[in-house]
């Protein structure tokens, strides 16, 4: 029990920590919301040429879409599974080291820290989000049902984000290059995940591709479950599914990351 209690204050420590790191830049903050917000309006405009007269996008309305890309925005922020540049630097250094003499899990270390990260943003990009509602109000098209759902369905979709950022993070323990890995996932994930397109407006054999991933979960699914196209709960039990492979495949990874572990630094 009070190891137990040890280690949710240090969690908590961490946490707190990290958010108050990060926030001191403030600058960028805002500097990134911009470089955020401008691919926004450019597809904006963009479907609305599209569609013209008739206002539709295959099975969407313009205003569904644009409905869809102010979702995918948030998600993009959150669910988005990346290398996580500390991790990969403590292991290919050698600095892991120094965490694995603490009592302290570094598994536990490196997810608090990430999630701290994305705390951090977490207000400013909701803030960004309903200014874009604001301006597109016209535009949207959810009720406060419909967005109590994709609260829900965020909370996976995000959980399943960060466990994932984990698991390829601790590749590094059997990469020379993980840079390489964070290529291929800046290229794959947006297209299996709906943050380019919707995936029913790909052709089918793109849409069948991505069901043998985990990233239209993050997106594409998330959104559909606000917009009433796909049941919560179904969805929501595929999120979980993912998730625990996730966890596992992170809990694998690591543990045999430690076995080839030099900490020679490099």
């Amino acid at each position: 029990m009070k190891g137990s209690l040890r280690i949710f204050r240090a969690s908590w420590k961490i946490l707190a920590l990290t958010v108050r790191d990060l926030s001191a830049y403030r600058v960028n903050f805002f500097l990134s919301f911009l470089v955020i917000a401008l691919p926004f309006f450019l597809q904006v405009f963009f479907w609305q040429a599209v569609a013209g007269d008739s206002g539709t996008v295959g099975p969407y309305t313009l205003s569904r879409l644009i409905t869809y890309y102010i979702l995918a925005l948030l998600l993009h922020d959150f669910a988005f599974p990346t290398v996580r540049v500390e991790i990969a630097e403590d292991i290919k250094r050698g600095t892991l080291s120094a965490h694995l003499v603490h009592p302290y899990p570094y598994p536990l270390y490196a997810f608090f820290t990430l999630l701290g990260s994305h705390l951090v943003y977490l207000g400013a990009v909701i803030s960004l989000i309903l200014a874009l509602v604001l301006g597109f109000r016209s535009f949207w098209v959810l009720s406060w049902a419909d967005l109590g759902r994709f609260a829900l369905i965020f909370l996976l979709a995000w959980s399943l984000g960060m466990v994932l950022s984990l698991s390829m993070s601790f590749l590094a323990f059997f990469l020379e290059d993980v840079w390489g890995l964070q290529r291929v996932i800046t290229l794959g994930v947006p297209l299996f995940s709906g943050l380019i397109l919707p995936l029913d407006l790909f052709p089918a054999p793109l849409r069948w591709l991505s069901l043998m991933f985990p990233f239209r979960w993050m997106v594409y699914d998330p959104i559909q479950v606000a917009l009433g196209t796909r049941s919560f709960s179904g969805v929501a039990l595929v999120i979980l599914g993912w998730l625990l492979a996730g966890c596992l495949l992170a809990c694998v990874l690591w543990r045999r990351g430690l076995r080839v572990y030099t900490a020679t630094g490099g």
